[in-house]
């Protein structure tokens, strides 16, 4: 199923997309504020696809890669993604998107059909974001999604600041 919004189609991640992933993770403006902040190798971004889709495929939801619908273009991907915090089930909207494509309302546009699609259809009530300290863009993406700095988390690739939107009593 795709999540459609004004300008973007939010489809299921999908090996034929290798190439521009490659492209948008050997960016190290991008990754910098990614996992441990390096740049991935080809190889390496296909087998992170690889993994992306399988749990996908397993949790019933995942990521999903961001095409622009003017010129079917993928910009990035945004969806959702499990974590265990401090001993908690979590589930995070996570948004990477191609630095060309940084500063257009892409990440909150994206962001938004994807949190409101988890709380309509998937019944989530607790949603966070996990955001690197100094990158202020996606802090800025989380406040517009209605999510509040929460605390400061210690993940494996180094520390973050836990955003969280609470919508209402789990069902």
């Amino acid at each position: 199923m795709n999540l459609e919004t004004e300008r973007l189609v939010l489809r299921p991640l999908a090996l034929d997309d290798l190439d521009a992933y490659a492209e948008i993770y050997a960016d190290p403006e991008v990754t910098r504020y990614l996992g441990r902040g390096f740049t991935m190798t080809r190889s390496e971004t296909e087998a992170q696809l690889h993994d992306l889709i399988e749990h996908g495929e397993r949790d019933g939801f995942g990521l999903r890669s961001v095409v622009r619908k003017e010129d079917g273009r993928l910009v990035g991907r945004c969806g959702l993604h499990r974590w265990q915090i401090e001993g908690a089930d979590e589930t995070e909207v996570g948004w990477v998107l191609g630095r060309e494509f940084w500063g257009q309302g892409y990440a909150t546009e994206a962001a938004a059909a994807v949190r409101d699609h988890a709380v309509a259809e998937l019944g989530h009530r607790r949603l966070i974001a996990l955001i690197k300290r100094d990158n202020e863009p996606s802090h800025n993406v989380a406040r517009k999604l209605g999510m509040s700095y929460e605390r400061d988390v210690e993940l494996a690739s180094g520390p973050a600041q836990l955003y969280a939107l609470e919508t209402g009593p789990a069902r």
